[in-house]
Protein backbone atom coordinates (compact mmCIF):
# COMPACT_ATOMS: atom_id res chain seq x y z
CA UNK A 1 0.00 0.00 0.00
CA UNK A 2 2.84 2.41 0.88
CA UNK A 3 4.51 1.68 -2.44
CA UNK A 4 1.28 2.43 -4.34
CA UNK A 5 0.83 5.71 -2.44
CA UNK A 6 4.45 6.62 -3.18
CA UNK A 7 3.97 5.85 -6.89
CA UNK A 8 0.75 7.90 -7.07
CA UNK A 9 2.42 10.87 -5.36
CA UNK A 10 5.36 10.59 -7.76
CA UNK A 11 3.00 10.44 -10.72
CA UNK A 12 1.09 13.51 -9.52
CA UNK A 13 4.33 15.46 -8.94
CA UNK A 14 5.54 14.51 -12.43
CA UNK A 15 2.24 15.54 -13.97
CA UNK A 16 2.31 18.88 -12.12
CA UNK A 17 5.91 19.50 -13.22
CA UNK A 18 5.01 18.71 -16.83
CA UNK A 19 2.07 21.12 -16.64
CA UNK A 20 4.26 23.90 -15.22
CA UNK A 21 6.98 23.34 -17.82
CA UNK A 22 4.46 23.30 -20.66
CA UNK A 23 2.65 26.40 -19.43
CA UNK A 24 5.81 28.43 -18.88
CA UNK A 25 7.78 27.22 -21.89
CA UNK A 26 5.03 27.43 -24.51
CA UNK A 27 5.36 31.16 -25.22
CA UNK A 28 9.09 30.82 -25.86
CA UNK A 29 8.42 28.11 -28.44
CA UNK A 30 6.23 30.35 -30.59
CA UNK A 31 2.84 29.91 -28.99
CA UNK A 32 0.06 31.24 -31.18
CA UNK A 33 -1.34 34.56 -29.95
CA UNK A 34 -5.06 34.39 -29.19
CA UNK A 35 -7.49 36.23 -31.48
CA UNK A 36 -8.42 38.47 -28.53
CA UNK A 37 -4.80 39.61 -28.16
CA UNK A 38 -4.19 39.69 -31.93
CA UNK A 39 -7.10 42.12 -32.28
CA UNK A 40 -4.95 44.72 -30.48
CA UNK A 41 -2.25 44.68 -33.18
CA UNK A 42 -1.80 48.00 -34.92
CA UNK A 43 -4.08 50.11 -32.72
CA UNK A 44 -2.83 53.71 -32.87
CA UNK A 45 -4.58 54.99 -29.76
CA UNK A 46 -7.02 54.23 -26.98
CA UNK A 47 -9.74 56.32 -25.39
CA UNK A 48 -10.76 55.39 -21.86
CA UNK A 49 -14.34 55.21 -20.66
CA UNK A 50 -15.22 54.64 -17.00
CA UNK A 51 -18.83 54.14 -15.95
CA UNK A 52 -20.31 56.13 -13.09
CA UNK A 53 -19.11 54.69 -9.80
CA UNK A 54 -21.70 52.87 -7.69
CA UNK A 55 -22.74 54.83 -4.56
CA UNK A 56 -20.75 52.55 -2.22
CA UNK A 57 -17.52 53.36 -4.09
CA UNK A 58 -18.34 57.04 -4.51
CA UNK A 59 -18.92 57.24 -0.73
CA UNK A 60 -15.42 55.79 -0.26
CA UNK A 61 -14.01 58.63 -2.38
CA UNK A 62 -13.47 56.65 -5.59
CA UNK A 63 -14.52 58.68 -8.63
CA UNK A 64 -14.70 57.94 -12.34
CA UNK A 65 -12.39 60.89 -12.99
CA UNK A 66 -9.68 59.57 -10.64
CA UNK A 67 -9.91 56.02 -12.02
CA UNK A 68 -9.78 57.33 -15.62
CA UNK A 69 -6.70 59.43 -14.75
CA UNK A 70 -5.00 56.36 -13.21
CA UNK A 71 -5.71 54.23 -16.26
CA UNK A 72 -4.75 56.90 -18.79
CA UNK A 73 -1.50 57.46 -16.88
CA UNK A 74 -0.70 53.74 -17.02
CA UNK A 75 -1.41 53.62 -20.76
CA UNK A 76 0.76 56.67 -21.45
CA UNK A 77 3.57 55.30 -19.29
CA UNK A 78 3.46 52.11 -21.40
CA UNK A 79 3.76 54.19 -24.59
CA UNK A 80 0.15 53.75 -25.68
CA UNK A 81 -1.41 56.89 -27.13
CA UNK A 82 -4.50 58.10 -25.26
CA UNK A 83 -7.08 59.91 -27.37
CA UNK A 84 -10.30 61.76 -26.50
CA UNK A 85 -13.56 59.82 -26.81
CA UNK A 86 -14.68 61.96 -29.77
CA UNK A 87 -11.74 60.64 -31.81
CA UNK A 88 -12.96 57.04 -31.48
CA UNK A 89 -16.11 57.45 -33.59
CA UNK A 90 -15.65 55.58 -36.85
CA UNK A 91 -11.85 55.31 -36.71
CA UNK A 92 -10.74 51.68 -37.12
CA UNK A 93 -7.23 52.46 -35.86
CA UNK A 94 -8.48 53.40 -32.39
CA UNK A 95 -10.05 51.48 -29.54
CA UNK A 96 -12.23 52.37 -26.58
CA UNK A 97 -11.26 50.73 -23.29
CA UNK A 98 -14.50 50.67 -21.26
CA UNK A 99 -14.50 49.98 -17.51
CA UNK A 100 -17.70 48.81 -15.83
CA UNK A 101 -17.95 48.08 -12.12
CA UNK A 102 -20.86 46.68 -10.17
CA UNK A 103 -20.94 46.60 -6.38
CA UNK A 104 -23.36 44.98 -3.99
CA UNK A 105 -22.93 46.11 -0.39
CA UNK A 106 -23.96 43.64 2.28
CA UNK A 107 -23.41 44.50 5.94
CA UNK A 108 -19.69 45.34 6.24
CA UNK A 109 -18.80 43.72 2.92
CA UNK A 110 -18.72 44.73 -0.75
CA UNK A 111 -19.17 42.13 -3.45
CA UNK A 112 -17.76 43.59 -6.65
CA UNK A 113 -17.45 42.72 -10.31
CA UNK A 114 -15.13 44.57 -12.71
CA UNK A 115 -15.58 44.13 -16.45
CA UNK A 116 -13.27 45.74 -19.00
CA UNK A 117 -13.96 45.64 -22.73
CA UNK A 118 -12.01 47.03 -25.63
CA UNK A 119 -14.38 48.19 -28.35
CA UNK A 120 -13.25 48.67 -31.92
CA UNK A 121 -14.99 49.98 -35.00
CA UNK A 122 -15.41 47.20 -37.52
CA UNK A 123 -17.19 46.15 -40.64
CA UNK A 124 -19.29 43.01 -40.82
CA UNK A 125 -19.18 41.58 -44.31
CA UNK A 126 -22.42 39.66 -44.58
CA UNK A 127 -24.97 39.81 -47.30
CA UNK A 128 -24.91 42.44 -50.01
CA UNK A 129 -23.81 45.50 -48.05
CA UNK A 130 -21.18 45.61 -45.27
CA UNK A 131 -22.41 46.81 -41.89
CA UNK A 132 -20.33 49.35 -39.93
CA UNK A 133 -20.53 48.63 -36.21
CA UNK A 134 -18.67 48.73 -32.93
CA UNK A 135 -17.83 45.53 -31.11
CA UNK A 136 -15.85 44.26 -28.16
CA UNK A 137 -12.74 42.39 -29.30
CA UNK A 138 -10.95 42.07 -25.95
CA UNK A 139 -12.39 41.50 -22.47
CA UNK A 140 -11.18 40.81 -18.95
CA UNK A 141 -13.23 40.45 -15.80
CA UNK A 142 -12.65 39.88 -12.13
CA UNK A 143 -14.57 40.11 -8.93
CA UNK A 144 -14.32 39.56 -5.26
CA UNK A 145 -15.51 40.29 -1.78
CA UNK A 146 -13.88 42.97 0.36
CA UNK A 147 -14.65 44.81 3.55
CA UNK A 148 -16.32 48.20 3.05
CA UNK A 149 -13.26 49.85 4.61
CA UNK A 150 -11.16 48.30 1.82
CA UNK A 151 -13.01 49.77 -1.17
CA UNK A 152 -9.65 50.83 -2.63
CA UNK A 153 -9.14 47.16 -3.49
CA UNK A 154 -11.92 47.54 -6.06
CA UNK A 155 -10.03 50.44 -7.60
CA UNK A 156 -6.89 48.28 -7.57
CA UNK A 157 -8.82 45.54 -9.38
CA UNK A 158 -9.67 48.05 -12.11
CA UNK A 159 -6.05 49.09 -12.54
CA UNK A 160 -5.03 45.40 -12.60
CA UNK A 161 -7.35 44.95 -15.59
CA UNK A 162 -5.69 47.98 -17.23
CA UNK A 163 -2.29 46.38 -16.64
CA UNK A 164 -3.58 43.17 -18.22
CA UNK A 165 -4.64 45.17 -21.29
CA UNK A 166 -1.22 46.86 -21.46
CA UNK A 167 0.50 43.47 -21.30
CA UNK A 168 -1.68 42.04 -24.07
CA UNK A 169 -1.24 45.19 -26.18
CA UNK A 170 2.55 44.92 -25.81
CA UNK A 171 2.42 41.24 -26.81
CA UNK A 172 0.29 42.00 -29.88
CA UNK A 173 2.50 44.89 -30.98
CA UNK A 174 5.91 43.42 -30.23
CA UNK A 175 8.26 43.59 -33.19
CA UNK A 176 8.46 40.31 -35.01
CA UNK A 177 11.85 38.63 -34.95
CA UNK A 178 13.73 38.79 -38.24
CA UNK A 179 13.17 35.80 -40.48
CA UNK A 180 16.06 33.37 -40.60
CA UNK A 181 17.79 33.29 -43.92
CA UNK A 182 18.25 29.86 -45.49
CA UNK A 183 21.78 28.58 -45.05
Amino acid sequence: MKKLTFLLKGWLVSLAALFVLTATAAPSFGQVISPQVRSLRGLKGICVSVDKMPPALAAAGISEKAVRADIEGRLKHAGIAVVPAEAFTGDRNLGKLAFHVAVMPAAALLAYFVNVDLYQNMELCRGEAPVETEGATWQKTNGGLVGTAMADLVRAAMTERADSFISDYAEANAPEPPAKSPE
